[in-house]
C-alpha cells in the first residue's frame, strides 16, 4: 500500500513538473487564444451566413424537404442522391415525431459545428507531444531528470500523460466556450433533447448528451493515438523541428496515404491500416470505410498500434542515455 502511494506521489510530482515547464514556455496560452479566436470567427461566420430560424421549425423543415426533393429529381449524378434521400427521411422523421433539428444557429448546433475545429487541437497536441522529449535533448535538461531516483518509464509516462491531459483540457475548453458563445448569440430556447440519426436504412434517436459524448469520445481516442505517434517520433529524434514536422505530415497525409495504399491492396489488408481505424464515429452514423469492419475490430487494431508506438518510445528513451 505504501509502495503504491509512493508511485502515485511520484507521478503527481512528475506531472506537476511537466506542467510547469509547459506553462513557462507560454505555448499553451497562445494555443488557447487561437482556439478562442477561431470560435469567435466561426460564430461571426455562422451569424452572417445562416438565416434566422423562425419559431415554426416544422414549416422550415417542410420547405427544406420540398427543395431537397426538387434537387433529388433534377440531380444527374447518382453520388449525391443517397445523402439527399437520407436527409429527407430524417427531416420527415423529425416532423412526425416532433423533434427539432440541430441547426447551426442554435447553441447546441453551433457547438457541434465548432467541434470540427478539433483538428486544430490535434495539431497543437502534436506540437506539444513532438517537442516534449526532443526539446529536452536540445536544452540538455534531460540528463538532470535521469539523476533523480525515478525510473525512466515513469518519466516518459508522465510526459505522455500530461500531453493527453492537455488534449482533454483543450477539447473541453473548446466545447465550453462554444456553448457559451452559442448561448449568448442564439439563446437557449427550443433546444432538442434527442438527436436523430440514420444508419443501415434505419432511423433512431439518442439523447443529445449521448450524441455529444460519442462525438467527444471519438475525438479523444484520436488525440490519444496521435499523441502516441508524436511521442514516439520525439524520442527517436533529437531534432525538435523535425519531430514536429514529421508528426504533422503523418497526421495530415495519413488518410490520403491509406486511400492510395488501398488501391494497391485488397480490403482485407487495408482494414488493418492505422488511419483506416482512427475515426470511431464512423460506426455511429456512417457506414464503415470497409465492409465488415466493426468498432470492436478498430479498437483492437488501435490498441495493438498503441502498444507498438509506446514500446518503441520506451526502447528509444532507455537507449538515449545509459542507465548507471
Amino acid at each position: 500500500m505504501l509502495r503504491q502511494g509512493k508511485i502515485v506521489q511520484q507521478f503527481i510530482n512528475l506531472l506537476i513538473n511537466e506542467n510547469i515547464k509547459l506553462i513557462k514556455r507560454k505555448t499553451i496560452w497562445v494555443m488557447l487564444s487561437i482556439i478562442v479566436s477561431i470560435t469567435i470567427i466561426s460564430l461571426a461566420a455562422t451569424i452572417h451566413t445562416t438565416s434566422k430560424t423562425s419559431d415554426n421549425w416544422k414549416a422550415d423543415l417542410k420547405s427544406e424537404i420540398v427543395e431537397s426533393e426538387k434537387t433529388y429529381t433534377t440531380l444527374k449524378s447518382e453520388l449525391g442522391k443517397p445523402v439527399l434521400e437520407k436527409n429527407i427521411k430524417i427531416m420527415k422523421y423529425q416532423i412526425s415525431h416532433n423533434i427539432p433539428p440541430l441547426n447551426d444557429n442554435s447553441m447546441l448546433g453551433f457547438t457541434e459545428s465548432t467541434l470540427d475545429f478539433s483538428i486544430i487541437i490535434t495539431l497543437f497536441i502534436i506540437i506539444i507531444a513532438s517537442s516534449i522529449v526532443s526539446i529536452e535533448y536540445k536544452w540538455g535538461t534531460l540528463k538532470f531528470l535521469f539523476l533523480r531516483p525515478v525510473e525512466k518509464w515513469k518519466i516518459l509516462t508522465s510526459k505522455f500523460l500530461i500531453v493527453i491531459l492537455y488534449g482533454f483540457f483543450m477539447l473541453f475548453f473548446l466545447t465550453i466556450i462554444s456553448m457559451l458563445f452559442g448561448a449568448f448569440a442564439f439563446g437557449i430556447h427550443d433546444l432538442p433533447s434527442q438527436y436523430v440519426l440514420m444508419k443501415n436504412n434505419t432511423i433512431y434517436t439518442v439523447p443529445m448528451i449521448t450524441h455529444f459524448l460519442q462525438l467527444l469520445g471519438a475525438k479523444i481516442v484520436n488525440i490519444i493515438m496521435i499523441s502516441a505517434i508524436a511521442i514516439m517520433i520525439s524520442t527517436l529524434t533529437k531534432n525538435n523541428t523535425l519531430a514536429i514536422v514529421l508528426s504533422i505530415v503523418i497526421e495530415i497525409s495519413g488518410s490520403l496515404i491509406s486511400s492510395i495504399l488501398a488501391t494497391f491492396f485488397n480490403q482485407g489488408i487495408t482494414k488493418y491500416f492505422f488511419f483506416t481505424n482512427t475515426d470511431l464515429y464512423q460506426y455511429v452514423e456512417d457506414t464503415p470505410k470497409i465492409e465488415g469492419m466493426t468498432i470492436e475490430f478498430s479498437i483492437i487494431v488501435l490498441l495493438i498500434y498503441f502498444i507498438f508506438f509506446i514500446s518503441i518510445s520506451l526502447f528509444s528513451f532507455y537507449k538515449r542515455l545509459p542507465i548507471k
